[in-house]
C-alpha cells in the first residue's frame, strides 16, 4: 500500500483494499478464498463496495519517510542456509 490514505479492510466475508490513487480491490472471501477475482467494477457489487467504503477510515496519520541514518540502529541477523 505504501502511501498515506491507502488501507485494507476485512469483514467476515469481504476484503476491500483502497489505494491513495483511488483504485480499489474487492474480494468475496467466502466464494474466492485466494482473492483471484477483483470485483469493484461489477455493478452487482457496487452496493457492497459503498458499504465497505462507509466504514473505512477517513483520516490518517502523516506519513513519515524513513531516514538512512536509522539503518545502523536496525538489528541485523545472518540467516544461514
Amino acid at each position: 500500500m505504501g502511501k498515506a490514505g491507502s488501507h485494507g479492510l476485512s469483514t467476515k466475508d469481504w476484503r476491500h483494499i483502497h489505494y491513495a490513487n483511488g483504485d480499489d480491490e474487492l474480494y468475496d472471501s467466502v466464494a474466492d478464498r485466494y482473492e483471484w477475482t477483483n470485483l469493484p467494477t461489477r455493478p452487482e457489487r457496487h452496493a457492497r463496495l459503498k458499504e465497505l467504503r462507509a466504514i473505512a477510515p477517513k483520516h490518517f496519520a502523516a506519513m513519515v519517510a524513513p531516514e538512512d541514518e536509522s539503518l545502523p540502529n536496525l538489528k541485523w541477523r545472518l540467516i544461514k542456509d
